[in-house]
Protein backbone atom coordinates (compact mmCIF):
# COMPACT_ATOMS: atom_id res chain seq x y z
CA UNK A 1 0.00 0.00 0.00
CA UNK A 2 1.29 3.43 -0.89
CA UNK A 3 0.72 6.24 1.55
CA UNK A 4 1.34 9.94 1.47
CA UNK A 5 0.56 10.29 -2.21
CA UNK A 6 -2.82 11.96 -1.67
CA UNK A 7 -6.05 11.37 -3.55
CA UNK A 8 -5.98 10.07 -7.10
CA UNK A 9 -6.08 13.04 -9.44
CA UNK A 10 -7.21 11.08 -12.48
CA UNK A 11 -7.67 7.56 -13.73
CA UNK A 12 -7.49 7.33 -17.52
CA UNK A 13 -9.86 4.34 -17.90
CA UNK A 14 -10.82 2.34 -14.83
CA UNK A 15 -12.29 -0.45 -16.98
CA UNK A 16 -9.25 -1.00 -19.22
CA UNK A 17 -6.78 -3.84 -18.79
CA UNK A 18 -4.06 -1.19 -18.43
CA UNK A 19 -4.52 2.43 -17.40
CA UNK A 20 -2.62 5.48 -16.17
CA UNK A 21 -3.28 6.83 -12.70
CA UNK A 22 -2.04 10.31 -11.79
CA UNK A 23 -1.87 11.49 -8.17
CA UNK A 24 0.09 14.20 -6.42
CA UNK A 25 2.49 14.61 -9.31
CA UNK A 26 3.15 10.89 -9.71
CA UNK A 27 2.05 8.89 -12.73
CA UNK A 28 1.56 5.15 -12.38
CA UNK A 29 0.68 2.69 -15.10
CA UNK A 30 -1.51 -0.06 -13.70
CA UNK A 31 -1.87 -3.30 -15.60
CA UNK A 32 -4.65 -5.71 -14.71
CA UNK A 33 -4.40 -9.29 -15.92
CA UNK A 34 -7.07 -10.69 -18.21
CA UNK A 35 -7.93 -14.16 -17.05
CA UNK A 36 -8.79 -17.10 -19.29
CA UNK A 37 -12.42 -18.06 -18.58
CA UNK A 38 -12.89 -20.85 -21.14
CA UNK A 39 -10.68 -23.13 -23.23
CA UNK A 40 -11.28 -25.23 -26.32
CA UNK A 41 -9.05 -27.65 -28.19
CA UNK A 42 -8.91 -28.51 -31.86
CA UNK A 43 -6.86 -31.18 -33.54
CA UNK A 44 -3.54 -29.34 -33.19
CA UNK A 45 -4.49 -25.99 -31.66
CA UNK A 46 -5.79 -24.61 -28.38
CA UNK A 47 -8.00 -21.57 -27.90
CA UNK A 48 -8.64 -19.45 -24.81
CA UNK A 49 -11.43 -16.97 -24.09
CA UNK A 50 -10.21 -14.08 -21.95
CA UNK A 51 -12.35 -12.33 -19.35
CA UNK A 52 -12.48 -9.20 -21.52
CA UNK A 53 -14.16 -11.10 -24.40
CA UNK A 54 -11.06 -11.40 -26.56
CA UNK A 55 -9.61 -14.71 -27.74
CA UNK A 56 -6.10 -16.15 -27.96
CA UNK A 57 -4.94 -19.25 -29.81
CA UNK A 58 -1.75 -21.28 -30.09
CA UNK A 59 -0.68 -24.28 -32.12
CA UNK A 60 -0.87 -25.38 -35.73
CA UNK A 61 -2.20 -22.54 -37.88
CA UNK A 62 -1.93 -24.14 -41.33
CA UNK A 63 -5.65 -23.53 -41.98
CA UNK A 64 -5.73 -20.09 -40.21
CA UNK A 65 -7.62 -21.63 -37.28
CA UNK A 66 -5.58 -19.50 -34.83
CA UNK A 67 -6.43 -16.17 -36.51
CA UNK A 68 -8.65 -14.98 -33.65
CA UNK A 69 -6.59 -11.94 -32.59
CA UNK A 70 -9.23 -9.44 -33.73
CA UNK A 71 -12.21 -11.17 -32.09
CA UNK A 72 -14.02 -9.12 -29.44
CA UNK A 73 -17.19 -9.46 -27.37
CA UNK A 74 -16.93 -13.28 -27.44
CA UNK A 75 -18.89 -15.24 -24.79
CA UNK A 76 -18.23 -18.84 -25.90
CA UNK A 77 -15.60 -20.63 -27.98
CA UNK A 78 -15.36 -24.05 -29.54
CA UNK A 79 -12.74 -25.68 -31.72
CA UNK A 80 -12.31 -28.88 -33.63
CA UNK A 81 -10.18 -30.20 -36.41
CA UNK A 82 -8.82 -27.17 -38.17
CA UNK A 83 -11.41 -24.50 -37.36
CA UNK A 84 -12.35 -22.28 -34.45
CA UNK A 85 -15.79 -20.84 -33.71
CA UNK A 86 -16.77 -17.96 -31.42
CA UNK A 87 -20.17 -16.86 -30.15
CA UNK A 88 -20.44 -13.09 -29.75
CA UNK A 89 -22.44 -11.35 -27.02
CA UNK A 90 -24.92 -10.08 -29.63
CA UNK A 91 -25.78 -13.65 -30.73
CA UNK A 92 -23.79 -13.61 -33.96
CA UNK A 93 -21.15 -16.23 -34.69
CA UNK A 94 -17.65 -16.00 -36.16
CA UNK A 95 -15.41 -18.77 -37.46
CA UNK A 96 -11.91 -19.13 -38.90
CA UNK A 97 -9.95 -22.00 -40.34
CA UNK A 98 -10.57 -24.84 -42.72
CA UNK A 99 -13.97 -24.64 -44.36
CA UNK A 100 -13.80 -26.98 -47.32
CA UNK A 101 -17.08 -28.55 -46.19
CA UNK A 102 -18.65 -25.20 -45.25
CA UNK A 103 -18.08 -25.65 -41.51
CA UNK A 104 -17.13 -21.95 -41.17
CA UNK A 105 -20.18 -20.63 -43.05
CA UNK A 106 -21.75 -19.12 -39.91
CA UNK A 107 -21.65 -15.46 -40.98
CA UNK A 108 -25.44 -15.16 -41.18
CA UNK A 109 -26.20 -16.75 -37.82
CA UNK A 110 -28.03 -14.49 -35.34
CA UNK A 111 -29.77 -14.96 -31.99
CA UNK A 112 -27.41 -17.82 -31.13
CA UNK A 113 -26.91 -18.91 -27.52
CA UNK A 114 -24.58 -21.93 -27.91
CA UNK A 115 -22.17 -23.31 -30.51
CA UNK A 116 -20.35 -26.60 -31.02
CA UNK A 117 -17.82 -27.71 -33.61
CA UNK A 118 -16.70 -30.99 -35.07
CA UNK A 119 -13.95 -31.57 -37.62
CA UNK A 120 -16.30 -30.94 -40.57
CA UNK A 121 -19.48 -29.34 -39.21
CA UNK A 122 -20.59 -26.58 -36.85
CA UNK A 123 -23.83 -26.47 -34.87
CA UNK A 124 -25.61 -23.61 -33.12
CA UNK A 125 -28.55 -23.28 -30.75
CA UNK A 126 -30.80 -20.26 -31.35
CA UNK A 127 -32.42 -18.30 -28.52
CA UNK A 128 -35.79 -19.96 -29.23
CA UNK A 129 -34.35 -23.47 -28.85
CA UNK A 130 -34.07 -24.30 -32.54
CA UNK A 131 -30.82 -25.54 -34.05
CA UNK A 132 -28.80 -24.72 -37.17
CA UNK A 133 -25.88 -26.60 -38.67
CA UNK A 134 -23.41 -26.15 -41.53
CA UNK A 135 -20.74 -28.37 -43.00
CA UNK A 136 -20.40 -31.99 -44.01
CA UNK A 137 -23.64 -33.92 -43.80
CA UNK A 138 -22.66 -37.34 -45.19
CA UNK A 139 -24.17 -39.16 -42.22
CA UNK A 140 -27.05 -36.79 -41.49
CA UNK A 141 -25.18 -34.96 -38.73
CA UNK A 142 -26.57 -31.60 -39.95
CA UNK A 143 -30.20 -32.79 -40.06
CA UNK A 144 -31.25 -30.67 -37.07
CA UNK A 145 -33.74 -28.27 -38.65
CA UNK A 146 -36.73 -29.87 -36.91
CA UNK A 147 -35.24 -29.78 -33.42
CA UNK A 148 -37.01 -27.63 -30.81
CA UNK A 149 -36.55 -26.76 -27.13
CA UNK A 150 -32.81 -27.42 -27.33
CA UNK A 151 -30.59 -25.89 -24.61
CA UNK A 152 -27.21 -27.42 -25.52
CA UNK A 153 -25.58 -29.18 -28.47
CA UNK A 154 -22.49 -31.28 -29.02
CA UNK A 155 -20.90 -32.07 -32.36
CA UNK A 156 -19.18 -35.40 -32.86
CA UNK A 157 -17.24 -36.50 -35.89
CA UNK A 158 -20.25 -37.94 -37.69
CA UNK A 159 -23.17 -36.99 -35.45
CA UNK A 160 -24.80 -34.16 -33.51
CA UNK A 161 -26.44 -34.48 -30.10
CA UNK A 162 -28.90 -32.04 -28.55
CA UNK A 163 -30.10 -31.68 -24.98
CA UNK A 164 -33.74 -30.62 -24.72
CA UNK A 165 -35.12 -28.42 -21.96
CA UNK A 166 -37.06 -31.41 -20.54
CA UNK A 167 -33.82 -33.39 -20.10
CA UNK A 168 -34.28 -35.70 -23.07
CA UNK A 169 -31.59 -36.06 -25.70
CA UNK A 170 -31.90 -36.13 -29.49
CA UNK A 171 -29.31 -37.18 -32.05
CA UNK A 172 -28.77 -36.61 -35.75
CA UNK A 173 -26.91 -39.40 -37.49
CA UNK A 174 -28.00 -42.24 -39.71
CA UNK A 175 -26.25 -44.75 -37.43
CA UNK A 176 -27.18 -43.63 -33.91
CA UNK A 177 -30.05 -45.30 -32.12
CA UNK A 178 -30.06 -43.81 -28.65
CA UNK A 179 -33.14 -45.79 -27.71
CA UNK A 180 -30.94 -48.92 -27.62
CA UNK A 181 -28.96 -47.33 -24.78
CA UNK A 182 -32.09 -47.66 -22.63
CA UNK A 183 -31.41 -44.34 -20.93
CA UNK A 184 -34.71 -42.69 -21.72
CA UNK A 185 -33.10 -40.71 -24.52
CA UNK A 186 -35.05 -40.05 -27.71
CA UNK A 187 -34.26 -39.71 -31.38
CA UNK A 188 -36.08 -37.09 -33.46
Amino acid sequence: MLSGLGDAGSIANANASATNITMSGYSITASFAQYITQVAAGQDHTVGLKSDGTVVAVGDNLESQCNVGNWTDIVQITASGSHTVGLKSDGTVVAVGRSDDGQCDVGGWTNSIRVAASWAHTVGVKSGGTVVAVGRNDDGQCNVSGWTNIVQVAAGGYHTVGLKSDGTVVAADLEIELSKWNLGWATP
